[in-house]
């Protein structure tokens, strides 16, 4: 399997350079290789009974044309890539709609229906975007926010744009002319304020392909290369980066073919066993939360693990509790990154496979990422430009041109025996900094109280206050606060050990929270510290007003 898979690896490689623009790319694999396989779509939003329908690059690029010619008579050609606003499901539309907008002379804004319509204003007005796509079919988001929207254009069904010949759209732009243009804009989660858009050019793909290329050093072998030329689930929201990423990028320039998903239900556990019942893959591609609901469910995880060989997981960091348990039965990849930088490139050693560096992740070195000492044992990841012409420009230098250095404000520790490999410790701007000046950084309290199995997630409170306190969501909100709080505590105290005084967790500081009250969430499933410190912060000043002098 994976002399297979690197073996269409490499006939993409060889098949479309990495500065081919992505619509003229598919356009020469339909003409070159038509029948060639991008992916197998369910034929039923509900049910993978029904089977699959496997799509060539003939009928990829066939839809897409049918896409531009529609949005051409229906809005004319764009010369100064307008972004058209895509709102819908994970499925083949999104795709089709993408590629067929950048034809047309559009780009296209992802957008989520969660952000509320205060926020989701903010954010088109910021990208001059008043037009949206939906597909077909029930509305996905409040009528609130569709009518924010001067023209609302329903893209023609599935079956419409695989099933009818459309004419060739010319599209004859050149990387050097068009490598500036907008392909597509993606947000940031909103943590800290209204989102900001994040916008990718062509030349960002041509870097992104360019790094998934790249041969590993004498040694190592690349963990991109479990995924490339494979056969892929990706669960990620359709407004994330991921799918992007993945279903377009790893496809179409590395060879891999997708399995989607039920596009009418949640990707939950059950939903990944019935998809790998009747499609065994090469790897999945999961946010934290799938990681996490996967790990305590044992015979899904064994089962997965018989259909599938690797798992990558994005967006979030997951329990050590439930790393190990995945670990345990696949090859489970931690994946550094960002929007804006992309995943990152990262390597193993040659040789058996070590399960238990799961939470380490040893970098390519083209990829100029060094360590800057912050605190502690902590450091943060940051990229020096490579003006080497031979070379080629980081993604992330091609959203910040102008800067030599990007700061990523992810903060990582060293292996204790292992210079190379970096363990993810979190945000920089999840330092806690209380009213007497002391500063601490939380993240390793949260991961050990969070191994508790009646923790559905754990936050701890301290920025501008005069000690720490907890914020506790539980897996049963029904159970008894005080028999949870009993068999809490060992944890609480285990946590508390080698952390100072301020930060140090009393019982009387720990508050449950409502179960008509979840923590505030981002599109992918993880906690948003400040959102949910904001949801609670009356009934934190209470809880201070009360207890701070203990």
């Amino acid at each position: 399997m994976a002399t297979e898979r690197l073996n269409k690896f490499h006939e993409a490689v060889n098949a479309v350079g990495s500065e081919v623009l992505l619509p003229a790319a598919i356009d020469l694999i339909a003409q070159t290789n038509p029948e060639r396989l991008y992916a197998e779509i369910p034929l039923s939003t509900t049910t993978f009974d029904a089977g699959f329908r496997r799509i060539s690059y003939r009928e990829l690029s066939n839809a897409a044309n049918g896409i531009a010619w529609w949005i051409h008579r229906t809005l004319g050609p764009s010369k100064t890539c307008e972004p058209l606003c895509y709102m819908g499901p994970n499925d083949l539309i999104r795709n089709i709609v993408l590629l067929g907008n950048c034809k047309a002379g559009y780009s296209t804004l992802m957008m989520t229906p969660r952000f509320n319509a205060i926020a989701h204003k903010n954010f088109i007005d910021r990208c001059s975007c008043d037009k949206i796509i939906m597909p077909q079919g029930p509305e996905s988001a409040d009528p609130s926010i569709i009518a924010l929207y001067s023209q609302v254009l329903r893209a023609p069904s599935l079956e419409e744009l695989l099933d009818q010949e459309h004419p060739s759209f010319p599209f004859e732009k050149s990387f050097e002319d068009f490598k500036t243009e907008p392909l597509v804009i993606l947000h940031t989660s909103g943590t800290t304020g209204f989102p900001k858009p994040i916008i990718w050019s062509h030349e960002y793909v041509a870097s992104y392909v360019k790094e998934r290329r790249l041969d590993p050093p004498e040694g190592f072998e690349s963990n991109d290369r479990l995924l490339l030329g494979g056969k892929l689930i990706c669960s990620f929201p359709p407004a994330h980066a991921g799918p992007t990423w993945v279903t377009l990028m790893f496809t179409v320039y590395c060879g891999s073919t997708m399995v989607y998903l039920l596009s009418g239900l949640l990707p939950t556990v059950a939903l990944l066993v019935e998809c790998v019942k009747h499609k065994p893959v090469d790897g999945l591609m999961l946010v934290p939360p799938q990681i996490e609901e996967l790990a305590l469910n044992f015979e899904a995880l064994l089962y997965i693990s018989q259909r599938g060989e690797t798992m990558f997981y994005a967006g979030g960091d997951v329990t050590l509790a439930a790393g190990d348990a995945i670990s345990s039965k696949m090859k489970l990849i931690t994946t550094c990154g960002s929007t804006e930088q992309g995943f990152w490139h990262t390597l193993h050693p040659n040789g058996p496979w070590n399960p238990k560096i799961w939470k380490y992740v040893r970098l390519h070195p083209a990829q100029r990422l060094n360590f800057r000492h912050q605190s502690e044992d902590l450091y943060e990841a940051t990229y020096t430009r490579n003006d080497d012409p031979s070379g080629y420009k980081q993604s992330i230098f091609t959203i910040f041109p102008k800067n030599p250095v990007y700061a990523t404000g992810d903060l990582f520790s060293p292996h204790p025996e292992d210079s190379e490999l970096w363990q993810f410790r979190g945000r920089a701007d999840d330092m806690q900094s209380f009213i007497t000046a002391e500063k601490f950084y939380p993240t390793q309290m949260e991961r050990i109280i969070g191994t508790h199995p009646g923790v559905n997630a754990v936050l701890f409170v301290g920025t501008r206050r005069p000690r720490g306190a907890l914020l506790v969501e539980l897996r049963n909100p029904s159970e008894n606060k005080e028999t949870f709080l009993d068999s809490l505590w060992p944890l609480v105290e285990e946590a508390n050990r080698p952390v100072p005084f301020t930060a140090k967790i009393t019982r009387d500081m720990i508050l449950i929270t409502d179960a008509e009250l979840p923590m505030a969430r981002s599109v992918k499933g993880t906690i948003e510290r400040r959102g949910t410190v904001k949801l609670y912060e009356e009934k934190l000043d209470v809880l201070y007003a009360v207890h701070s002098q203990a």
